[in-house]
């Protein structure tokens, strides 16, 4: 936004709403042309089409990254309670109410 602090860009924008409606038209005008350069990039680049669609259809093709955070508790519980010196018992049910959100 050049050298005008965004918050003072909101504060012009909630105080003048002529220069908020110019400022939004701009902006819509802004995307639809890029949305324009990237649909016509599509034509010859499959990256082009994908960028669109991951972007303007989140819902539908944005990446999802799977990330398994399955674990053994009591075999980690074990090792914690082992290195630590401590009750393994303890550790575990410690490990468990801290994931039934009790802690």
């Amino acid at each position: 936004m050049g050298d005008i602090n965004p918050t003072t860009l909101y504060d012009w924008m909630n105080r003048d709403p002529t220069f908020a409606h110019a400022v939004e038209k701009a902006e819509g005008e802004a995307e639809a042309t890029f949305t324009a350069i990237v649909a016509q990039a599509s034509i010859t680049s499959w990256q082009a089409a994908a960028w669109w669609l991951e972007r303007r259809k989140y819902a539908d093709y944005a990446r999802r990254e799977k990330v398994d955070m399955s674990i053994d508790l009591k075999q980690e519980a074990q090792k914690i309670a082992a290195e630590m010196g401590l009750d393994p018992a303890e550790v575990l049910a410690e490990a468990e109410a801290i994931m039934r959100g009790g802690r």
